[in-house]
């Protein structure tokens, strides 16, 4: 049986060695991390889903957070064709990063950008 993959774990998991920065899924007191969501999505076909991801890279400074969304951009462009944990990833559609200040971390700098991930569904047992 298949159903959908959770693409939002997968992709946190392959960005946490890479990123150079704590990847959660919530908000952290670092000065530096990631948070990366899914917002949910369409199915793309009877085997493959296509969920939008949410990338907020924050920094103590500007330069720190434009680098980190220009390095997260980078790694999750190149998801496309590879095979995590037993998911195909196909396409990946991502916008690109926008500076978008959080109202609740005034001394931080945010990027943001989204992505569309067309992925195989998931086998379960």
């Amino acid at each position: 049986m298949q159903a959908p993959a959770d693409v939002e774990y997968l992709v946190r998991e392959y960005l946490k060695p890479l990123a150079g920065v704590p990847v959660s899924s919530k908000m952290t007191n670092d000065k530096n991390f990631l948070v990366a969501f899914s917002l949910g999505g369409p199915e793309a076909t009877l085997v493959s889903s296509r969920p939008r991801l949410v990338f907020d890279c924050y920094g103590e400074r500007e330069a720190l957070a434009i680098k980190l969304a220009q390095r997260v951009w980078g790694l999750v462009k190149g998801l496309d064709g590879l095979f995590l944990d037993g998911v195909q990833f196909y396409e990946v559609e991502a916008n690109l990063p926008v500076n978008l200040p959080h109202p609740d971390k005034p001394t931080l700098f945010r990027y943001q950008f989204n992505a569309a991930i067309h992925v195989h569904h998931a086998v379960i047992a």
